[in-house]
């Protein structure tokens, strides 16, 4: 159950004293994780497997639309891994979709090499105002108006 793995989790951070960041796979809808996911995890997957292309982007853009409400301070929808520096889109493109995911205060897990990684791509990845955006302490997610 949802409340014994969070219930083994604190215990094995007051064991070590160890901070954990308690990650489940998938909420896909407000009704169907409700306002309780925020008490068992720190964040969740909110869809499909992202691709490397703009329609992939956008279509988890518009599904995360209807979960803003269930991100907040210690937890947050997870749009799934940055597809920066890898093939599929323009660097324009790659720079809207790593603002969105900024403003999204989605977790920023880098998807592709970075050893090969090409100079647009570090500067995308290293963009310190999107980065203080996503990172900001009150941890509220932007959200569609329009």
């Amino acid at each position: 159950s949802w409340i014994r793995f969070k219930q083994g989790f604190t215990k094995c951070k007051q064991q070590t004293g160890k901070g954990i960041v308690l990650s489940v796979e998938h909420c896909g809808s407000v009704s169907g994780c409700g306002q309780w996911i925020a008490d068992v995890a720190n964040t969740w997957r909110i869809g499909h497997d992202i691709q490397a292309n703009w329609a992939s982007v956008m279509s988890i853009i518009d599904h995360n639309t209807k979960l803003w409400t269930l991100a907040g301070p210690g937890h947050w929808n997870d749009a799934d891994m940055l597809q920066v520096g890898n093939p599929g889109m323009t660097v324009t493109e790659q720079k809207s979709h790593f603002a969105l995911w900024c403003i999204m205060c989605s977790p920023l897990l880098i998807g592709t090499d970075l050893a090969t990684a090409s100079e647009d791509t570090l500067k995308i990845l290293k963009a310190k105002g999107f980065i203080s955006l996503n990172q900001d302490p009150l941890g509220h997610q932007g959200k569609r108006v329009a």
